[in-house]
């Protein structure tokens, strides 16, 4: 089963870096250092959202006490 949700979760991250890469080199900025080149894929990793999910959750619990004692809205 986790294979499985592993190879779907490949395929659109392909997908997005194929026609990411082709519109880079387009714009030229394939091969250049630019902020833009450099970030652009790992936007749309899988992954990085996972990870980023899983670090809000993280930061959630850690700050929720201290977020209502400050009545705060999250």
């Amino acid at each position: 089963m986790l294979l499985i949700i592993l190879i779907f979760s490949f395929v659109p991250e392909f997908s997005i870096y194929l026609s990411l890469r082709e519109l880079l080199g387009k714009m030229k900025l394939l091969n250049s250092l630019t902020p833009l080149s450099l970030v652009t894929n790992s936007l749309f990793s899988y992954f990085f959202i996972y990870n980023l999910l899983l670090s809000y959750k993280k930061t959630e619990q850690k700050y929720d006490k201290l977020i209502k004692n400050d009545n705060l809205k999250w």
